[in-house]
């Protein structure tokens, strides 16, 4: 049995990383917002969509980082879990465009696209799933492995999946609010022990004691 690292222990990574940690369930949060107050709600308004692509990006970055450390516990669902990350939350870049777009012409083009040419569902089903996929499947990982994570971070991973798909396609406003709190209760704590190097080792895993 081993003991994970945090993050890897180049100091450009674990920076990148951490950074990602903390602006990216912020960002999703403010696009969260933005959608509410600025647009017509989830996934409508110039605002929101334009701030959710940052958020999108710098999410892949965070979760990338996460899996990374995992690694050496987890050799074969790690990698797994990244790729389903990236595909992810590329599919979400695609959502918040396709906000920005319907603000502009009154309705989301998934839905004007599909009428004629069905086959564009493809293009956002099931990817746009994969992104909550990661919340859960990651939160998972790190209880079941660890991954010098407190169990709470990963139970709040978890928590924040969930929610969000049970309230960004129905668009229920207060449980979009909820779930995005979640991860950054989640996120931010492991992203500020990222930059403050707690609970790194220059050093690879080594058998515990």
């Amino acid at each position: 049995m081993t003991t994970p690292t945090t993050l890897a222990p180049n100091p450009t990574a674990r920076r990148i990383g951490g950074w990602a940690m903390i602006l990216g369930p912020v960002l999703l949060l403010a696009s969260t917002v933005a959608f509410i107050t600025d647009g017509e709600g989830i996934n409508h308004g110039h605002l929101g969509g334009t701030i959710g692509v940052w958020s999108c990006l710098a999410l892949s970055l965070a979760f990338i980082a996460i899996l990374r450390a995992t690694e050496p516990v987890a050799p074969r669902a790690a990698p797994i879990l990244t790729a389903i990350a990236v595909i992810g939350f590329a599919a979400g870049v695609g959502f918040n465009i396709d906000a920005i777009v319907a603000a502009d012409f009154g309705r989301e083009a998934v839905d004007a696209a599909t009428e004629e040419t069905p086959y564009v569902l493809l293009a956002f089903i099931p990817w746009g799933w994969f992104a909550p996929l990661t919340f859960v499947a990651t939160g998972v990982l790190l209880w079941r492995t660890g991954g010098g994570v407190p169990r709470r971070s990963a139970g709040l991973l978890i928590a924040a999946g969930v929610l969000f798909l049970a309230s960004r396609p129905a668009r229920v406003e207060p449980l979009a609010v909820i779930s995005d709190c979640a991860l950054i209760l989640a996120l931010v704590p492991m992203g500020w022990s990222a930059l403050t190097g707690a609970g790194t080792s220059d050093r690879r895993p080594v058998p515990a004691t």
